[in-house]
């Protein structure tokens, strides 16, 4: 075999990679696009939740948060607000839209629905916000999210002493009678660590934080069909709250999630391998056994030949 014969394999093997390489990136980035499109939870303030939020009555109040006690103060006129105007007797249907402007035209909700308007009424008072689901099951992660277990969703505030747990069915925050605040995280710490806690808090802990349960930022519904485009299946997530939250907290965190879509990657990278090379492997072991057969019968031919002759 030439030279210029191997280096034009060699050239086609490159630049058969090469594609391959640019299926399973693209197969990757359209995976993570058809994800975000179909159930990424915006977020974004419309004209109709600030209208919505102009009706608590809250505008002058709260122009001026500064304070830790000033912050406390609007939080908690927000939670009281929306919690009287929204009472806790029935949610809005699945596949309905349950923004703000909704529950106040409906006058009712659950956690999940008073707590997307706890968010983006602290929202518009300039809190940064994040959404926290509370699952009780004992399956590990991730089968906890996909069994049928009992759920609440809160909300979270960053408050000048760091994130604080706003309950969206009782008057509940996570604030202690010293003003150390707790996010739905490290409340499940506090409460693991000791039995009683009611007396801790300002409020009352309500008994259902005190059944074992785990966290999932931005997780807004494991169904689908609270949010647009209502597909049953497709969690309604805003990702950008579901990996900053849960998998970038700290630096063990990072690593794993690098490490998991590094994996990822590799395992498609080498799936669409695998199937473009096993044609090429089907073709050559055919071609193999059909010159080996053919040489067989060449030879043969040739001893029978040998002795008739």
């Amino acid at each position: 075999m030439s030279n210029i014969t191997v280096n034009k394999e060699r050239k086609a093997k490159a630049a058969k990679k090469k594609k391959t390489a640019g299926l399973a990136l693209g197969i990757i980035v359209a995976v993570v696009l058809i994800s975000y499109n179909l159930s990424n939870v915006p977020t974004t303030l419309t004209v109709s939740d600030i209208e919505a939020i102009k009706t608590l009555g809250l505008d002058k109040k709260y122009e001026d948060i500064s304070l830790f006690d000033k912050e406390i103060q609007c939080i908690r006129q927000i939670q009281k607000a929306i919690l009287q105007r929204i009472p806790h007797i029935k949610g809005i249907p699945e596949g309905k839209s349950r923004e703000p402007s909704d529950l106040l035209l409906a006058k009712k909700g659950l956690c999940y629905d008073r707590s997307r308007f706890i968010e983006k009424a602290l929202d518009y008072y300039g809190f940064k916000v994040r959404h926290a689901g509370m699952h009780y099951s004992k399956y590990p992660f991730p089968f906890r999210y996909l069994s049928k277990a009992n759920s609440h969703a809160v909300t979270e505030v960053l408050t000048s002493k760091g994130w604080m747990l706003i309950d969206s069915s009782t008057n509940f925050i996570g604030l202690d009678r010293n003003s150390n605040v707790y996010s739905a995280t490290t409340l499940r710490q506090k409460i693991q660590s000791q039995e009683e806690l009611h007396e801790d808090f300002s409020v009352k802990l309500p008994n259902f934080y005190k059944r074992n349960y785990s966290v999932a930022y931005g997780l807004y519904s494991r169904n689908g069909m609270h949010y647009p485009p209502y597909v049953r299946g497709i969690p309604d997530i805003n990702f950008r709250q579901f990996i900053s939250y849960n998998f970038f907290r700290n630096s063990l965190g990072i690593i794993i999630s690098v490490s998991f879509f590094i994996c990822a990657a590799v395992c498609i990278f080498y799936w669409v391998c695998s199937k473009s090379s096993s044609n090429k492997k089907t073709k050559a072991i055919v071609s193999v056994f059909g010159e080996n057969s053919k040489a067989k019968t060449v030879s043969c031919c040739e001893k029978q030949n040998e002795i008739v002759l």
